[in-house]
């Protein structure tokens, strides 16, 4: 697996319609640029395309899509990966986006049940979305690279104080066409993409490399 973020979901297309030299690295043996497309399979998503920080559940603007994904074969050591957009959790049926915008929901006192009768989420999955983003809270926390995200240098003691009072700070941080730095920089710090659940084993070992190009 192989996670591009250089690309979010709105622009993945232009990944697809790519038929030139890929710059991607192997996450098995390294190789870097030996590549040829290996099709595509279609993965179900659900996406939020409205603004983080308006709570309104009238202004959810929920789209669940059946997204085409790429997938390449390394002509070194013939694996196979698929190609991940930034906002795309491995393995989860939310983007990432989607799941901030549970969780701002959750901490603006919102009622649950209200957002449920709505139909864009049920009671079950909004609390694992929400347990899903408090898991990765300390991890934000300990993030070396703060200094390079400009106007968020503050984070580190905003995600310790409440978060209540920080909503549109946590919002603008994982707005989608913002600079990919947190993911990325979560990525190279944990070699874990923000948010994935799944962990690797000896059984099932997971080979995930990332690419950024500006």
């Amino acid at each position: 697996m192989i996670i591009d973020f250089s690309h979010d979901v709105d622009i993945y297309h232009e990944l697809l319609a790519h038929y030139g030299k890929w710059s991607y690295t192997c996450p098995v043996c390294k190789s870097v640029g030996e590549w040829q497309r290996h099709g595509s399979y279609l993965r179900y998503l659900i996406v939020n395309e409205g603004n983080l920080y308006n709570i309104d559940c009238n202004d959810y603007k929920w789209k669940t899509c059946h997204m085409k994904i790429l997938r390449l074969r390394c002509k070194s050591c013939q694996h196979t990966h698929a190609i991940l957009a930034k906002d795309m959790i491995p393995f989860a049926v939310y983007s990432i986006r989607s799941i901030v915008r549970i969780f701002c929901y959750k901490i603006s006192n919102q009622n649950i049940a209200e957002a449920e009768q709505r139909g864009w989420v049920s009671h079950q999955q909004f609390y694992r979305c929400v347990k899903c983003f408090e898991r990765a809270i300390a991890k934000l926390q300990e993030l070396n690279k703060w200094d390079k995200i400009v106007y968020l240098k503050k984070l580190p003691e905003i995600l310790k104080q409440q978060w209540q009072n920080n909503l549109k700070i946590i919002a603008t941080l994982f707005d989608i066409r913002q600079h990919p730095l947190l993911e990325l920089s979560f990525f190279e710090q944990y070699n874990c993409p923000l948010l994935m659940q799944r962990i690797t084993t000896n059984e099932y070992p997971l080979f995930i490399a990332s690419f950024y190009e500006e």
